[in-house]
């Protein structure tokens, strides 16, 4: 009858549903596997710099170091940061730029990889960095983890944020934007700190609790959502590093983009 094929099928697809649910649970990981992962993999960027920013206009040399980890997509490997206090930050007040150039390091890699460019997301404060390295070489190269972003990113309601800074983590809710699915939004009522408590803010990093990247936070209370990213670089941004670097097109670039970041909702500033 059809009454009982369609049972049998509502069945079939309840129990494929709860095995599913059952499957994605086993591979969530503790809170200190996702942090002890990150530990252990983590990469350390570093741009040296110059720009006018002494007496009177003068020439001043500055470096830039952070904390960040490889990403991995397809055959596409990358890093995301913020740019708050590197030589790329929009707000509040972009630098004039003479040189920048950089490279990314880590005890696990055999070599220091050159940055060879940056380009600015929908959010110009994330920055990303194409590594131009092939992710299987790498995997051989050196036992260095690599990180992806989540493909089911709604599946788990909670969230672990590292403070790259003081090294601490804790865990909590996030849901995505009802207006701006570029945004996550994460709570502070329902922090659990397990390292001490730390205000979430500008660059930390948002982990799902698969181990995966979720975002980056751009304020106290919103991440910008890891997702989508080939569509989301800003037209005309990627800028060349080293000896190629184009001072007049960068400054005039961040410049705009300052304009730009002033157009985003206050909430997400």
């Amino acid at each position: 009858k059809v009454e009982n094929i369609q049972k049998e099928v509502k069945e079939t697809a309840a129990e494929q549903k709860e095995s599913f649910r059952k499957l994605n649970e086993r591979q969530t990981q503790t809170l200190n596997e996702i942090f002890t992962r990150y530990e252990e993999n983590k990469i350390k960027l570093e741009l040296d710099f110059s720009h006018k920013g002494g007496f009177l206009g003068a020439e001043k040399k500055e470096k830039f170091v952070m904390d960040t980890i490889i990403m991995v997509d397809g055959s596409f490997a990358y890093s995301l940061v913020h740019a708050n206090e590197s030589p790329f930050r929009v707000n509040p007040r972009p630098r004039s730029l003479i040189e920048v150039s950089g490279v990314i390091t880590s005890p696990k890699l055999n070599k220091p990889i050159a940055i060879k460019e940056v380009a600015f997301m929908d959010d110009p404060r994330i920055l990303i960095i194409p590594l131009y390295v092939n992710p299987a070489q790498l995997a051989k190269d050196s036992d260095i983890e690599v990180f992806q972003a989540p493909s089911n990113p709604y599946l788990f309601s909670e969230a672990v944020v590292v403070d790259v800074k003081e090294g601490r983590f804790g865990q909590t809710d996030f849901v995505r934007d009802d207006k701006d699915s570029r945004y996550i939004k994460v709570s502070h009522k329902s922090f659990a700190f397990v390292t001490g408590e730390f205000n979430p803010g500008r660059s930390d990093i948002v982990f799902s609790q698969k181990g995966e990247l979720l975002g980056i936070m751009v304020n106290n209370n919103y991440a910008f959502h890891v997702k989508n990213l080939g569509s989301r670089i800003h037209t005309g941004s990627r800028t060349t590093m080293g000896n190629s670097f184009n001072s007049t097109k960068t400054n005039s670039l961040m410049v705009s983009l300052n304009k730009k970041l002033s157009g985003l909702n206050v909430k997400f500033r």
